[in-house]
């Protein structure tokens, strides 16, 4: 046994906690003295031990349970309150463990610390199960082959630069009224999802992580969970970047590039995202789907290199303030079957549509920028609702095309040499204009077909190529 740290007998009085005839603290906090030595085959007369459990035996609240380099294949339970397990200095710890229904490691005491160690379960348990309050796990490494990384139940742990690889499961499960504080882990490779908070009072708080190319879901929230996520990259991965079902999310300064699914799928609860980046998104239909009930509101964010940017349908509502939309392959934002937006301040570029209003849908789009769309930079169709106002359009196609049916406001609204001003096709459409100004068209500033009824207020049409 070697004696560390400022609660030694060699401690001058009056430095460190003080302590009783058997090491531990008067005041209930760790003594912070010894370090214990487990070296597998050590004989204990050494001052070593041979097991872990016998170090375990013999630790206060404070001690240091220290192993040296080595493979080591059983599980680890730990029972004793305020103990750290470490590696011991330049020494690869590796527990590998081939138990069916045991953790490689189980945290069931209090006020645990486990750093620089790597655990690896080849089972049907997760790797790490932790039940105890106040528990650290720092610079370790997680697999599981089977399974699950990490699970966290009822009650609250922290991560720092933890590295989980290659997963078949979760790499870290937060369940029940359980709550986690991530710090500047990873998750790289596997096939299931990355981070999952699921009940009413379970809470995941990650930031500075990176998940990439997992096989699932990198965030995954449901059952009433809460997620608050902050710089964290979601990096190609097979699944949705996020995943929200049901509870609270909010995400500030993340990233998300080149998932093969929508970056965000929402299908109920409340998102609340500020300076977001996603980009490269390769999902056949959308980068952003807002479904059931969903409400999302995004500030300064952007969206980029989509084939469709973002979907809102389904009683979902979607309210983006000072964000960017740019290149996509189809269309940049459409609502539809019951969804709603509100889209204030933003700035749409490159793509064939820019707002696209379904039947079904209600979108008002305020102060926004649309530029360079070839198909139109609003379109609305029959039986849905858009309002226009303070929207410049430039260059492209259609600054606003309506369909048979559609109805449409539009007030002080600027169009500059786009192919069309205003372009209606077939029976009852509706459309009133008041404080618009039109120039540079180079067809016609307002082409309507029979049937529609045009109201114009104080508008300007200057000299373009057409009428």
């Amino acid at each position: 046994i070697m004696h560390e740290g400022d609660n030694s007998e060699n401690s001058p009085p009056g430095v460190g906690n003080p302590i009783d005839p058997e090491g531990r603290a008067k005041t209930g906090t760790r003594a912070g003295g010894r370090t214990l030595t487990v070296l597998p085959g050590a004989d204990q007369s050494q001052g070593r031990f041979a097991c872990f459990e016998d170090a375990q035996d013999e630790a206060n609240p404070g001690d240091k349970i220290s192993f040296q380099t080595g493979l080591y294949s059983k599980p680890l339970v730990v029972t004793k309150a305020g103990i750290t397990l470490v590696s011991a200095p330049q020494s690869i710890v590796e527990f590998i463990v081939d138990t069916d229904n045991q953790p490689a490691l189980t945290i069931e005491a209090a006020d645990v610390q486990v750093q620089g160690i790597q655990f690896c379960l080849d089972g049907r348990a997760p790797c790490i199960q932790i039940s105890g309050s106040a528990c650290r796990i720092v610079d370790c490494e997680i697999s599981a082959a089977i399974h699950d990384g990490i699970h966290v139940g009822d009650l609250a742990c922290e991560l720092h630069d933890c590295r989980f690889r290659a997963c078949s499961g979760d790499a870290l499960v937060v369940l029940g009224g359980a709550q986690a504080s991530v710090r500047n882990c990873s998750v790289l490779g596997g096939q299931g999802r990355g981070f999952r908070v699921s009940g009413a009072e379970a809470k995941l708080d990650a930031k500075g992580c990176e998940i990439r190319s997992t096989g699932g879901t990198a965030l995954s929230v449901s059952e009433n969970g809460t997620l608050c996520a902050e710089d964290v990259s979601v990096i190609k991965n097979e699944g949705e970047a996020i995943l929200l079902s049901s509870g609270n999310a909010t995400l500030t300064d993340c990233e998300f590039t080149g998932q093969r699914k929508p970056s965000i799928i929402t299908t109920g609860g409340k998102l609340i995202a500020e300076g977001l980046k996603i980009k490269d998104n390769q999902a056949p239909e959308c980068a952003i789907s807002l479904s059931g009930s969903a409400t999302a509101k995004l500030s300064k964010c952007s969206v980029l290199k989509s084939r469709n940017h973002i979907f809102v349908r389904a009683e979902s509502h979607l309210n983006m303030i000072d964000c960017k939309v740019a290149d996509c392959a189809d269309t940049a934002l459409a609502v539809f079957e019951g969804g709603s937006a509100i889209i204030q301040s933003c700035e749409f570029q490159n793509g064939e549509i820019g707002c696209l209003a379904k039947a079904g849908g209600t979108l008002r789009v305020l102060n926004t920028s649309l530029y360079a769309f070839n198909d139109a930079g609003c379109k609305c169709e029959p039986d849905a609702n858009l309002h226009l106002d303070e929207v410049r359009f430039r260059l492209g196609g259609v600054g606003v095309s309506l369909d048979g049916g559609a109805s449409l406001f539009i007030r002080a609204c600027v169009f500059n040499r786009c192919m069309f001003g205003v372009r209606s096709a077939g029976m009852g459409c509706k459309v009133e204009l008041i404080g618009c100004v039109m120039g540079g068209c180079k067809c016609e500033s307002i082409w309507v077909d029979a049937g529609t009824h045009v109201a114009l207020r104080q508008c300007q049409v200057a000299a373009g190529e057409g009428h």
